[in-house]
């Protein structure tokens, strides 16, 4: 069985990149945000199965960098943990 802390993890990332992606929808076109929604679905229907798998993690890893290059998660600040 995956490990539930990782399996939490990867799914909470992908969460917050399908929000980050429907904050900013008005700026992609319906394919591309139906195109992302799929391929968030997908991976997250496949994350038990990918975790432990040898690679897994790494590939959840590449998964989730190709996805900040579409919604910029990463750049976004969380206003509540400003000082």
């Amino acid at each position: 069985m995956a490990s539930a802390s990782l399996l939490e993890f990867y799914r909470e990332e992908l969460l917050r990149h399908q929000a980050c992606l429907e904050a900013q929808r008005e700026y992609f076109s319906e394919l591309a945000i139906l195109e992302a929604e799929e391929a968030i679905a997908r991976v997250t229907a496949q994350l038990e199965g990918l975790i432990p798998s040898h690679d897994g993690c790494a590939l959840l890893e590449s998964v989730l960098r190709t996805f900040d290059q579409v919604t910029g998660l990463s750049g976004w600040t969380d206003p509540s943990h400003l000082h």
